[in-house]
């Protein structure tokens, strides 16, 4: 007579049957490469679009300020720095074959 097989050789072997080492690899293989697409365009976004990005930024500070009487300047300046880093740190990541222009970012004060 043989013993029955256990809950946990049951489960390894259903594990082994339905290939789930192959489906996670797969998986993550589609995955990387959704992300890798994703930034690729968000990149190629924040090259070509850096310019717009900085505009609006500048007409936004400004906008702000003035309503504000300049109470917020200093966080507003820290904002708008930290939001123009992320762009001019996405548009690092812009595929090489993409043509764009160069980014200025403001210097910091």
């Amino acid at each position: 007579m043989t013993q029955p097989e256990s809950f946990l050789d049951q489960l390894k072997r259903a594990y082994d049957d339905l290939e789930i080492d192959r489906h996670l690899t797969e998986a993550a293989d589609q995955l990387e490469s959704a992300f890798v697409s994703a930034r690729s365009m968000v990149a190629t976004l924040a090259a070509e679009r850096g310019d717009e990005v900085e505009d609006f930024l500048d007409k936004a500070s400004s906008s702000i300020d003035e309503r504000t009487d300049g109470r917020y300047a200093e966080q507003v300046g820290k904002v708008r720095e930290g939001v123009s880093g992320v762009v001019a740190k996405l548009a690092e990541y812009r595929p090489a074959s993409a043509p764009v222009e160069e980014i200025e970012t403001p210097p910091a004060e």
